[in-house]
């Protein structure tokens, strides 16, 4: 991976600032807002900005270890050269980057050790406690898995629809999909794409969802006629599944 336009530096500098310093920002909808602000950047750059900014994100008690401070609203900059340093993202020498210093990062890196389980896995020292006593063993290997990018799945709305058609209609969006063994509904993306902007989602064609979430419908085994109340809705992925389910 490679950042090597300023305006994409930028945009990850400003997304990053919100998210943790802004008033109750979720990250999900920062970035959305930042690519819906920048409609002419492609797909290649999308994905740059998107990976990089979820990244930072993810490893970012880690990232503070390299840097040897705390993320703070003036410090973003060093923070985004630490990921590149760590992650061995090609970056180009901005003039944002001037004055930051590095030579720190680099000494800690070329250790090639982290001081605590916390810090290898970017979670707080109390969530290692908790991992150990309810996980046992298996717990660096769980956790492990969560730090992983999760790939981008569907749930087709099958009162329009059906995975089937749905991954056809995406393929003429040369959007990649494939069905999920197991999951009636769902279609995973072969490569992360901007699918907001695509006719079927539109449409109304699918939501993106987990597949781990969709099952939660399954499981609640609702019929034409009830009535459910879903008192603890997010966004209402589930409670739309639910409602198609009826």
């Amino acid at each position: 991976m490679e950042l090597i336009h300023r305006n994409l530096l930028i945009g990850i500098h400003d997304a990053l600032q919100e998210t943790f310093f802004g008033e109750r920002k979720y990250a999900d909808k920062v970035i959305e807002r930042l690519l819906k602000a920048h409609r002419k950047w492609g797909s290649e750059d999308r994905k740059v900005v998107s990976e990089i900014f979820y990244n930072i994100i993810r490893w970012k008690k880690r990232l503070e270890y390299y840097m040897g401070e705390n993320v703070k609203p003036d410090n973003i900059y060093k923070l985004i050269i630490s990921y590149c340093l760590w992650s061995k993202t090609h970056y180009k020498k901005f003039e944002e980057f001037d004055g930051v210093k590095v030579a720190d990062v680099l000494v800690k890196l070329k250790k090639n050790k982290v001081p605590s389980k916390a810090f290898e896995h970017s979670i707080p020292d109390w969530l290692v406690e908790t991992f150990e006593r309810e996980l046992g063993a298996s717990w660096e290997k769980e956790m492990t898995a969560l730090n992983e990018l999760a790939p981008t799945v569907l749930r087709a709305n099958t009162l329009k629809t059906s995975a089937k058609e749905l991954i056809s209609d995406l393929k003429d969006e040369n959007v990649i999909a494939f069905p999920i063994k197991n999951y009636p509904d769902a279609v995973q993306l072969e490569e992360k794409k901007n699918v907001f902007l695509t006719t079927a989602f539109k449409d109304g064609l699918f939501e993106v969802q987990d597949a781990g979430s969709q099952r939660i419908g399954e499981f609640l085994d609702v019929k034409e006629g009830q009535r459910v109340v879903d008192v603890c809705a997010g966004a209402g992925g589930k409670t739309l599944h639910l409602a198609s389910l009826m």
